[in-house]
């Protein structure tokens, strides 16, 4: 029904002759992936139906959440409702609602229990987190599991640690990473670089250098980005009005660019697609890292033609 600066407004169409209800869906609830947020708010616009949505909490309007991993959880009946439920070795989907820098503490998805959740520092990661708020923000979805519970004061400890989770399976990080893409999916094709996919081979001539690599300028103005590892294959580095054949390797529409590579393998990889195989599930393949992106918790590899299954 309207945008503002932080959410959504909405309606909820009930059933039956019931009347609609208002709601706010808030921004950082789009989404379980945080660097999305933004680029999926600019994405919908007044009118736009959606058709799937979990009711967080009760505030002035209903606070609805977009997030899968909650919605997920709440339609297989796996959400704990009450504190009683909430017993040791529970393993929840949480949301941050706040950092301090002894801990975080953690919203949970649970009807009849309103109290955060703490997570002590010692119990944040597998390893040493000197500050919170580089490791984890407000509004971030994340997987934890009770270690501690005052019955007295109804209050619960959790640990978001790996090595304690049981559920850092295949077909978690895969669901992820599924819903990650989809949402993507709908932010590029918002934008100017809609037509361009992973993979995709393209030639850019050469507009500026620097240390950390090269701008190209693609047909029809769209702009490319080699990094220096995405040149370190090359004989020689490409210089100012050259010719450069790459490989994308990431769209970004938020800086309305593409992230390339080079590297005249992964080139080469990419022409012979027609000969692809499919991967069945618990192959063991061997790839190349080309890409990481650590805010969104995901890698790119390319799995080469000769040696098994790629380009994947």
């Amino acid at each position: 029904m309207d945008k503002s600066g932080d959410g959504l407004a909405v309606e909820v169409e009930m059933s039956g002759d019931l009347p609609k209800i208002k709601a706010f869906i808030p921004k950082n609830h789009l989404t379980d992936h945080i660097s999305l947020a933004d680029q999926l708010f600019e994405a919908y616009s007044v009118g736009d139906e959606i058709s799937e949505a979990l009711c967080f909490e009760k505030d002035i309007l209903p606070i609805l959440t977009l997030k899968p991993i909650l919605i997920r959880a709440a339609k297989s009946g796996a959400l704990p409702q009450s504190f009683n439920d909430l017993q040791i070795g529970t393993t929840i989907p949480a949301v941050v609602c706040l950092v301090k820098n002894y801990g975080v503490f953690l919203k949970l998805p649970t009807w009849k229990f309103h109290k955060s959740a703490l997570v002590p520092m010692r119990f944040l990661a597998d390893f040493f987190v000197e500050d919170p708020t580089d490791f984890l923000s407000v509004h971030q979805t994340v997987i934890g599991k009770v270690i501690e519970r005052n019955e007295a004061e109804q209050k619960v400890t959790m640990t978001l640690k790996m090595s304690d989770l049981e559920v850092a399976e295949s077909s978690d990080t895969c669901e992820s990473l599924a819903d990650y893409l989809k949402e993507f999916e709908l932010v590029q094709k918002r934008s100017a670089l809609s037509d361009y996919k992973l993979g995709t081979i393209v030639m850019g001539k050469v507009k500026q250098s620097a240390d950390i690599g090269v701008e190209v300028k693609i047909d029809g103005g769209i702009r490319g980005i080699i990094t220096s590892a995405g040149l370190e294959k090359l004989p020689q580095r490409p210089e100012k009005g050259e010719q450069v054949s790459a490989v994308v390797i990431h769209v970004d529409p938020e800086f309305d660019c593409l992230e390339l590579s080079a590297d005249p393998e992964l080139v080469k990889t990419m022409l012979k697609t027609d000969k692809i195989k499919i991967a069945t599930e618990g192959t063991t393949l061997r790839a190349q890292l080309v890409l990481m992106k650590s805010e969104a918790q995901f890698a790119v590899l390319v799995l080469p033609i000769h040696k098994a299954f790629g380009p994947f």
